[in-house]
């Protein structure tokens, strides 16, 4: 694993699906650039495997259900100094480098508030299915570098602020 970046956190909202959250989690801890903190906002600690309470940069957010209430909640946990924070589903898989390029877009454009990243399959495949996805569109990109939607609205999976 790569060293953690100071200055980016990742929040994940999850409820009742802690396979789910173990693989995102596991595609988060794979990229080129780690974040400094990766916040679980979840309703109790069976919303979590017992192996993901044991990964380094994890912090588990305890409380109401409900999608606004979590992404608040893990909000306020937030360390100080963190200037740029992704918000991921708990089923979504992250090319190698999407925290990287995050950062890159951010530091080449601070008239940016928030960006989204492309959602290449929205639900109904499995997580082999996903990296493969994943790989047949960088193979098809000639910059690699279209995992990042700049126009108009937010989807919601992969959203960085």
């Amino acid at each position: 694993m790569e060293s953690a970046v100071d200055n980016i956190a990742v929040i994940i909202p999850s409820r009742g699906r802690p396979e789910e959250l173990a693989e995102t989690l596991f595609s988060i801890q794979r990229q080129t650039v780690i974040p400094q903190d990766i916040i679980l906002a979840v309703t109790s600690e069976q919303d979590v495997s017992p192996d993901v309470l044991q990964a380094d940069n994890v912090t588990l957010c305890i409380g109401e259900a409900g999608g606004t209430a979590k992404r608040n909640r893990a909000i306020r946990a937030l360390h100080e100094g963190i200037e740029i924070v992704i918000f991921l589903d708990d089923d979504v898989e992250l090319t190698r480098n999407y925290v990287e390029v995050v950062r890159s877009v951010f530091a080449q454009r601070p008239d940016l508030v928030a960006l989204n990243g492309n959602v290449l399959a929205n639900g109904g495949v499995d997580r082999l299915r996903a990296r493969q996805i994943i790989e047949q569109h960088l193979r098809s990109t000639p910059e690699g570098n279209s995992i990042l939607q700049l126009g108009p609205g937010m989807h919601g999976c992969t959203d960085a602020a």
